[in-house]
């Protein structure tokens, strides 16, 4: 299983084995088995990954199959290029690879109201004849509106381009300040996940 780090301030992903014992198998016959693993508690929010897989006694590993009609969760080894689970054949229903995804959410995620903000267009300024920004939205500005989305009673956002993305920053020759060659870069076109976007406030902006 593929988990999130239980060290504290380490965001790095740790594989973990859990061999499959007799206690594991709940039914079984000539050509499968049905297993029940206990992973314990999670001991952080993140994403799970598990897989089975069985090893030969050369060490190399070979994934499990799902037998029989799968879940739409599982992913199929044979899907054949479809994009819709439901669109597969009965003649698909086979070869699902043994595998899923635990996502871990806090405790009482549930009682929290979302509500997604686009940080570039929070209080931007768009000149709607050129469609671009005048000013853009920033980290601060996300921050000075918090009481305004409290009064909502929305008490959780999701920031929208919160990481670093290829904006292409530069130090001007002529101000010492920093510009961006690619201001209006896509806010999904994160290249670096271990810290927040600099031209719309950086780390220190999102602290």
């Amino acid at each position: 299983m593929g988990a999130p780090s239980p060290i504290k301030g380490n965001n790095h992903h740790i594989l973990t084995w859990h061999k499959i014992e007799d206690g594991n198998i709940v039914a079984k016959d000539q050509l499968s088995q049905e297993i029940s693993i206990n992973f314990g508690k999670f001991w952080k929010c993140g994403f799970y990954d598990w897989r089975l897989v069985s090893i030969s006694d050369d060490g190399k590993l070979q994934p499990l199959e799902i037998i029989g009609k799968p879940d739409p969760v599982f992913p199929s080894i044979n899907n054949g290029g479809y994009d819709d689970y439901y669109e597969q054949s009965t003649e698909d229903e086979v070869g699902s690879i043994a595998q899923g995804r635990f996502v871990v959410h806090a405790r009482g995620m549930r009682e929290h109201s979302f509500h997604e903000v686009q940080i570039d267009y929070q209080d931007a300024e768009i000149d709607k004849n050129l469609n671009q920004f005048r000013r853009r939205g920033s980290f601060r500005d996300v921050e000075n509106n918090i009481p305004n989305y409290a009064k909502q009673g929305i008490s959780a956002l999701y920031l929208m381009g919160t990481l670093e993305r290829d904006n292409y920053p530069f130090e001007s020759t002529f101000s010492n300040a920093t510009e961006y060659r690619k201001e209006d870069a896509s806010p999904l076109a994160a290249i670096d996940r271990s810290i927040a976007n600099r031209m719309l406030g950086g780390d220190e902006g999102l602290a």
